[in-house]
């Protein structure tokens, strides 16, 4: 019995057609993979913007944008451990603003919160490169200095944010003025921790406040003034406020 072939398959491998067609099947897939490499990157780069971005707002102070208090805790852990094998000085310094409550109660607050941001802007032009003003609250900054040869280097420091914060600031048709009060205390002759250190400038512009000096060391009081100002009613203002060490010139009578 004959058997007829019933088709004939002809296949072209090298035909022009299936080489075109295979040519665009690899560029939709190539064009594919960069869209999608794309889209990686810039999810990678929303993703990292965002850390930086929340990490940005975890350390600085949202309205003057200087670093906060959780930023300052960790500066100067930093300070303590860079410090403390060389036994290097450094300083902390605590201001208050004085008279600026009443600029707020009298002009309200967006006026007190453009007044703080120039403030912020004029003690950090004021400190050297490496040094950090930070915002504690309210009207209240601390600033760290470093590698700090003697006190009068920080009193010439102090002298220059004094003299910076106290210029006068025109704000639209208002021509303001504060005044700091400035407390200084010095690693380690003041305190060999931050806490202490802390306390050690609280006490210190809570003096310089009361006199009205421009800043006061904390080494310059005597001990009876350090006794009064470790009183029962410093401690509780030391606890709301948490003031800082800060005035142009003045020495504390012993």
């Amino acid at each position: 019995m004959r058997t007829e072939p019933l088709a004939v398959v002809m296949l072209e491998t090298d035909s022009p057609q299936l080489e075109v067609r295979r040519r665009q099947r690899l560029e939709r897939e190539l064009a594919q993979v960069r869209c999608e490499l794309q889209q990686a990157r810039r999810e990678l780069s929303e993703s990292r913007a965002g850390e930086r971005r929340a990490r940005h707002t975890a350390f600085h102070d949202t309205l003057t944008g200087l670093p906060n208090r959780r930023s300052f805790e960790e500066c100067s852990g930093n300070a303590l451990a860079r410090h403390e094998p060389h036994a290097r000085a450094f300083g902390l310094l605590y201001i208050d603003l004085d008279g600026f409550k009443s600029i707020n109660d009298v002009h309200g607050h967006a006026v007190g919160d453009e007044l703080l941001k120039v403030i912020s802007a004029r003690l950090t032009q004021a400190v050297r490169f490496d040094d950090t003003v930070s915002r504690h609250g309210g009207d209240e900054f601390l600033c760290l200095l470093l590698d700090v040869q003697d006190e009068e280097q920080v009193a010439a420091i102090a002298r220059k944010l004094f003299d910076a914060v106290s210029a006068p600031c025109r704000l639209g048709p208002l021509a303001l003025r504060v005044r700091p009060s400035i407390g200084i205390a010095l690693y380690p002759l003041d305190g060999t921790s931050v806490d202490a250190l802390l306390q050690s400038a609280d006490s210190a512009m809570f003096w310089a406040k009361k006199h009205r000096l421009g800043h006061a060391f904390f080494s310059q009081l005597s001990s009876a003034a350090r006794a009064s100002m470790a009183g029962p009613a410093h401690l509780e203002s030391a606890v709301l406020r948490l003031p800082t060490l800060l005035e142009a010139g003045g020495r504390i009578p012993s």
